[in-house]
């Protein structure tokens, strides 16, 4: 930049204020070129920040669609467990009622048997 000399003359108020205006201006433009080295750090913070975020709301949405298809497997196991234990009730009662009925018949002779057998076959 410009740098002031001067000479080892009788300086005036005039040159004084010059020179003071000079030295303020050159205060000002090393504040403006830090201030402008801050800012250029904080755009890149900023870009670096905004990285991070997408790669956080990709691991985000990752995880939900994993957490909805382990959900969709779940209901699906829950719901045939479900039909499983009605089934096995439905069993229970008809295997409670086979027993019963066992119980109370008497047993078929052979020639019952082969009539059985025979309709069976038709």
């Amino acid at each position: 930049m410009n740098d002031l000399t001067i000479a080892p003359q009788k300086l005036t108020n005039g040159d004084e204020r010059r020179a003071a205006a000079l030295s303020e201006i050159q205060t000002m433009r090393d504040e403006f070129n830090a201030m402008r080295d801050e800012l250029g750090q904080v755009k890149a913070d900023l870009h670096q920040t905004r990285d991070r975020l997408a790669l956080a709301m990709e691991d985000r949405n990752r995880y939900r669609a994993e957490a909805l298809l382990a959900y969709s497997r779940i209901e699906s196991l829950a719901t045939t467990i479900s039909n499983i234990g009605l089934m096995t009730v439905s069993a229970a009662e008809t295997i409670r009622t086979m027993h019963e009925t066992t119980l109370n018949a008497e047993t078929p002779t052979d020639a019952e048997l082969a009539k059985l057998e025979k309709e069976a076959v038709r």
